[in-house]
């Protein structure tokens, strides 16, 4: 006997809430007869051939003896009676929670893209954040622009002629100790630029020459040495100079003083960042304050320089200097100012750190400064 195809139906009827309660096999051309408690073996490869069995006839108007699986009715209440004699509306389907946390996609959104669309959003807020920084920034204030106007005068003044003045380089100590240092001054001007060359003695033959061109699109260049007296020697001094500093050398000693070679130069005046904060009186004169801020400053570099800036001649009446800590590192103080073939020459500046407790006083014999020929 051939089983294969065939598929065994069991249907049994229980009594329940008065009708036959079937369950159906999903087999394709069953039908259930309604009356409950028989089997039937119908095979599947023929349906045609096998003779369903009739439904038993209802009466007119008689609601079909089906178990409630096989029709649409629902349970009889309040709204139920309501709705006799109107067409079925199906209520507006209410969006669950978990809807609104899905992807345009309909996926779900998971932990990584919630952590992805917030970086999203916090970069794009970022960088409107820097481009606004970088345009305001871009736009310098009217005390930045009267800063760089006052830097730009005092970089266009140069001397009217050529000299040479000799002077001593007093250096205290800490510890009270007090060294004299003689000093020779040369200035040297073209018609593009000028030049400045600072000699001292260092110790027994030896010389330190500092040599600092002011060009003429107002950049400063340094070169420094100590070497040999022999490095004095016009015809031999080129194969003794040294290379140029580079910026972050130049705050270094000269011959040993509280002079920095940034100082002799006036580098702070090179700096990007020039402020003007006010104007004021300072030691009887009326000044311009200057600040000029190093935009990369080292540990025990200059970070801030506020100096006075006479009104009338361009002259410095004093300047302080301050660390990248912000604390007050230098003060510096020229004094006796003298005219010499109408042009004004400083005779005393005073250099004094307060960090190391030490300072240093250059004074220039201006009566014997004269003019080269």
């Amino acid at each position: 006997m051939r089983i294969a195809g065939m598929k065994l139906l069991i249907a049994r009827s229980v009594l329940e809430c008065g009708g036959p309660a079937c369950i159906l096999n999903a087999s394709p051309g069953f039908k259930c007869n309604g009356r409950g408690g028989a089997a039937f073996f119908v095979p599947q490869t023929s349906q045609s051939a096998v003779s369903r069995p009739a439904l038993r006839e209802q009466p007119a108007g008689a609601t079909p003896n089906r178990h409630p699986r096989h029709t649409n009715h629902q349970p009889i209440g309040k709204s139920a009676i309501q709705q006799v004699g109107k067409p079925a509306v199906r209520p507006p389907k209410a969006v669950s929670r978990s809807a609104c946390h899905r992807t345009p996609c309909g996926h779900p959104r998971t932990a990584g893209s919630w952590n992805r669309a917030c970086r999203t959003v916090v970069l794009a807020v970022t960088l409107l954040l820097l481009a606004a920084g970088r345009s305001l920034a871009a736009e310098p204030t009217d005390a930045e622009l009267q800063g760089r106007q006052l830097v730009q005068h005092l970089l266009d003044q140069r001397p009217a002629e050529n000299y040479t003045n000799t002077g001593v380089l007093h250096i205290r100590g800490a510890h009270g100790k007090t060294t004299e240092v003689p000093v020779r001054v040369e200035i040297n001007v073209t018609a593009t630029n000028w030049s400045a060359t600072y000699e001292a003695a260092v110790g027994t033959n030896r010389l330190a020459s500092l040599y600092i061109a002011h060009e003429a699109d107002r950049r400063v260049e340094y070169y420094y040495r100590t070497n040999l007296v022999l490095g004095a020697i016009p015809i031999l001094s080129p194969l003794f100079r040294s290379p140029k500093l580079a910026a972050g050398e130049t705050m270094t000693a000269f011959a040993g003083s509280d002079f920095w070679i940034a100082d002799l130069g006036l580098e702070f005046l090179q700096w990007p960042q020039q402020k003007l904060l006010r104007k004021e009186v300072k030691r009887s004169q009326g000044c311009s304050v200057l600040e000029s801020r190093n935009p990369n400053p080292a540990a025990h570099d200059y970070a801030r320089v506020v100096s006075w800036i006479d009104s009338e001649n361009g002259g410095i009446v004093q300047a302080f200097a301050y660390d990248a800590q912000d604390q007050l590192l230098k003060e510096f103080y020229p004094e006796n100012f003298k005219k010499v073939n109408g042009e004004w020459r400083v005779g005393k500046m005073e250099m004094d750190n307060d960090q190391s407790k030490s300072s240093t006083i250059l004074k220039f014999d201006l009566d014997d400064g004269s003019p080269k020929k």
